[in-house]
């Protein structure tokens, strides 16, 4: 049997789901490779996205090794590294460019910008990040706390007025010890690969989910009804 007879897409699965030509020819950019970011790196790549930015300064800690993708041994490794490394035995169809650097809002060359960071100050960084950035054309900002997860769908040209209300707050309910859990990145990754998905093939119509796994419960917005929340809230202010 020849090596052409031997080959199998990796992404055969689910090529009826997800166009994987489509998914190779993206390039993502993901801000913090934490409880959300390594896990939304991971699903990008298995979906077949082809060239992954990550941003993150910091290394991985003791306290990272549960409620985070790193084991034991990646401890005082920078996180982006720790993730290429690891990214590389699961999608080495991947190409990963670590940056071992805060993100401090300067233009991207990139078509989807994740926002995986922890503080609204950050995410008002990348959103000035991406109004500069012609390139981009989503952006997605998952927001967790210990078991609440709240992802947007943004696209910079139509979505920004709606958008810019959620940088003002509140941020998402948690106490200081009970940031994230696994299992919650894990979902949140998950939404990540499938707002980018949806864009891809033309099937976005949500542009925010909430998902509560306390009660496994889920709702979704669509920009009509963000816009509608918006002017309630003016009505009554």
């Amino acid at each position: 049997m020849s090596e052409e007879a031997k080959f199998v897409s990796p992404f055969l699965r689910f090529s009826s789901i997800i166009p994987g030509e489509m998914m190779g020819m993206l390039k993502v950019t993901i801000i913090g490779a934490g409880g959300i970011g390594a896990p939304a790196a991971l699903c990008l790549a298995k979906t077949g996205v082809g060239n992954l930015q990550i941003y993150d300064y910091d290394e991985v800690g003791p306290e990272n090794t549960g409620p985070q993708m790193y084991g034991p041994t990646a401890v005082g490794q920078p996180k982006v590294l720790a993730l290429r490394r690891f990214l590389r035995q699961q999608a080495p169809w991947t190409q990963v460019e670590p940056f071992r650097t805060r993100y401090e809002g300067e233009q991207l060359e990139t078509d989807v910008v994740i926002a995986a960071v922890d503080s609204l100050e950050a995410r008002r960084v990348i959103w000035e990040g991406v109004q500069k950035s012609p390139s981009v054309k989503l952006l997605v900002d998952p927001r967790m706390g210990a078991e609440i997860l709240t992802v947007h769908s943004v696209i910079p040209t139509e979505d920004g007025v709606w958008y810019e209300e959620t940088l003002e707050g509140p941020v998402m309910p948690a106490t200081c010890t009970a940031k994230a859990t696994f299992y919650t990145g894990l979902v949140a990754g998950a939404m990540c690969a499938q707002a980018l998905k949806a864009f891809a093939v033309g099937e976005r119509t949500m542009v925010e989910y909430n998902v509560d796994l306390r009660f496994l419960g889920m709702m979704g917005m669509t920009q009509e009804q963000k816009y509608k929340v918006l002017d309630d809230q003016e009505s009554a202010a």
